[in-house]
């Protein structure tokens, strides 16, 4: 086995920052078991049906699929969720939105109203539901496949009578207020997004910010404050070459909002914060 899976590392070197890692866990998954066991017998023969699927997974790594399309699910905030190609591969940078937006929610308040915005896989508004028992969310996308994964994750998880997705763009055809509003919106320039890695294999509709990347978030900007209560919050993960120009357009629409910078593990601005 260690030979084999030595040949895949090469395969997969040009693709891969973490050859070895990647094909451990490709492997373990093909043997229905963990990656720890296939580092400890790495001088176990594969049968010919397992060589075969092992082979076929590294193809596709190869030619750059991601691993957790392959894979079909990833880790996000300590959980493991469904994943595929009509959704975004969760991140760990999102991981500070949903802490963000925990410490803003108020675990002794009555029922609280809660709203994302291009749930994609559902990962963010699931995250938030395990750990605040107190809310109801309505989880948006414009993808009905990205909603199909969003509904099987949330099954899986047992939150249904909690929360309820719409398929729509934005703001369209929503009428109601909430407490908390959080995204994360397309931010990347159109100009580059043919440059990048990302923008081949994730569904571009959840990529794509137009010219300069704000273009969505312009336009979420300029429509947030119908759907907030008095004094509800914002939360919304962005790119850190556009913190300056955003904060611009919140303090044209909200000047007398507080907003917050939140920077994430690698030290670039990642989050932001406002109130209506």
């Amino acid at each position: 086995m260690s030979e084999v899976l030595g040949h895949a590392q090469q395969m997969i070197g040009k693709v891969s920052e973490t050859p070895a890692l990647d094909v451990q866990v490709l492997l373990a998954k093909i043997m229905n078991n963990s990656r720890t066991w296939v580092v400890a017998h790495s001088d176990s023969k594969l049968t010919a049906h397992e060589e075969k699927q092992f082979q076929q997974v590294i193809a596709r790594r190869a030619h750059g699929e991601p691993l957790p399309y392959i894979l079909g699910s990833w880790e996000f905030f300590g959980r493991r969720f469904r994943v595929n190609s009509s959704v975004l591969i969760p991140r760990a940078e999102t991981e500070h939105l949903v802490e963000e937006a925990l410490a803003l929610l108020d675990a002794s308040r009555g029922t609280q109203r809660v709203l994302e915005l291009g749930t994609g896989s559902g990962c963010v508004a699931i995250s938030l539901l395990l750990e605040m028992r107190n809310i109801h969310m309505i989880a948006t996308d414009i993808s009905s496949q990205a909603l199909k994964t969003a509904a099987q994750n949330i099954k899986e998880f047992g939150v249904g009578d909690r929360i309820d997705l719409v398929q729509m763009d934005l703001f369209s055809g929503l009428h109601a207020q909430f407490d908390l509003i959080c995204a994360n919106l397309p931010y990347i320039p159109s100009n580059i997004l043919d440059d990048l890695r990302v923008g081949r294999w994730e569904p571009r509709v959840a990529l794509n910010g137009g010219e300069n990347g704000l273009k969505v978030l312009r336009k979420f900007v300029t429509n947030v404050a119908q759907m907030l209560t008095p004094g509800g919050r914002v939360v919304l993960e962005i790119e850190e070459s556009q913190d300056i120009e955003f904060q611009s357009m919140i303090h044209s629409e909200f000047p007398d909002s507080s907003l917050t910078i939140i920077k994430d593990l690698a030290g670039h601005n990642r989050i932001v914060v406002f109130e209506h």
